[in-house]
C-alpha cells in the first residue's frame, strides 16, 4: 500500500492496518510519520505502529528519538514495549523518563 492510499483510508482503518501483525514494513513505515494535516488521531496510529512487531528497528529508533519533531512521551513508552526495540534505544526511554520525574 502506498503512501497515497494510505492518506485516503479513515483513521480507524488506518490503526486495524497499524495493529495487523501482518502489516508490511514499509506501510508501518509510511504510517509512522505525523498526519501533516494535524489531524489528533493520528497519535493513535502512530502509537499502533509503536507496538507493531514487524515496525523496522530503524523507525523504532525515530519515533523514540527526543530529537525528532514528532517526538511524544506516549509513542516512545509504546517503542519501549515493542520487543524488538534495541535495548540501547529501551534504556534511552528509561533514563528520558527517570530524569524526567
Amino acid at each position: 500500500m502506498n503512501k497515497n492510499d494510505l492518506q485516503s483510508l479513515s483513521n480507524e482503518k488506518k490503526i486495524t492496518i497499524a495493529c495487523d501483525p501482518n502489516t508490511s514494513p514499509e506501510t508501518l513505515t509510511a504510517l509512522s510519520v505525523k498526519d501533516p494535516n494535524g489531524d489528533c488521531h493520528s497519535w493513535y496510529v502512530r502509537c499502533a505502529v509503536a507496538e507493531n512487531p514487524n515496525t523496522p528497528v530503524e523507525v523504532l529508533t525515530k519515533m523514540a528519538s527526543t530529537n525528532n519533531p514528532d517526538w511524544d512521551e506516549d509513542i516512545a513508552w509504546a517503542v519501549k514495549e515493542n520487543p524488538n526495540t534495541p535495548k540501547k534505544v529501551v534504556d534511552e526511554i528509561i533514563r528520558f523518563f527517570d530524569e524526567d520525574f
